[in-house]
């Protein structure tokens, strides 16, 4: 895909993110839940992202903290994501990603007030830093560009095969 058209579509999941995010926050959509199943384990909450491999987003799942509470969800252009927020230290919530996640790599510093852990098929997760002792915990998985005709086309198969005998 040329840079042009790249960054075109760059710009139009970050608007998309950014109105999602806002409408969501406010109650104007509904939370996104959907997007997400999670499930409570002796070691905290398990999150489970769906296998979407055919629309450029493999699945994966990550353990978080048992205090995590979820926010919301919202699915872009370019990337899926999910937030929550979490009453521990920001140090305790990286502690526990890192001991709860098997083959999770040393966290990486995102600025002075978190931390962000940069793992395998585009996926990221960022703890910020604490406010009135709540940590902001996000997790946002990113496809290239060039897997949207592949997604485009997958979902136009799976409408095929749901809705099909209707249009004949």
């Amino acid at each position: 895909m040329d840079p042009i058209r790249e960054g075109i579509i760059q710009i139009a999941d970050n608007v998309s993110a950014g109105l999602q995010n806002a409408c969501q926050t406010f109650g104007f959509l509904p939370d996104g839940r959907e997007l997400v199943d999670m499930s409570e384990t002796d070691h905290g909450l398990k999150v489970a992202f769906s296998d979407r491999s055919e629309e450029g987003w493999p699945g994966f799942t990550v353990n978080l903290p048992a205090e995590a509470l979820f926010s919301h969800a919202w699915i872009g252009f370019l990337a899926r994501r999910a937030a929550w927020t979490v009453r521990q230290a920001p140090k305790a919530v990286v502690d526990h990603l890192s001991a709860y996640n098997e083959g999770f790599p040393a966290p990486g510093r995102r600025s002075y007030r978190g931390w962000t852990f940069l793992l395998d098929d585009g996926v990221e997760i960022g703890v910020g830093g604490a406010r009135d002792g709540i940590v902001f915990l996000a997790v946002k998985q990113t496809r290239e560009p060039e897997s949207i005709g592949d997604a485009i086309k997958a979902r136009n198969s799976r409408y095929k095969e749901r809705w099909g005998d209707l249009w004949k």
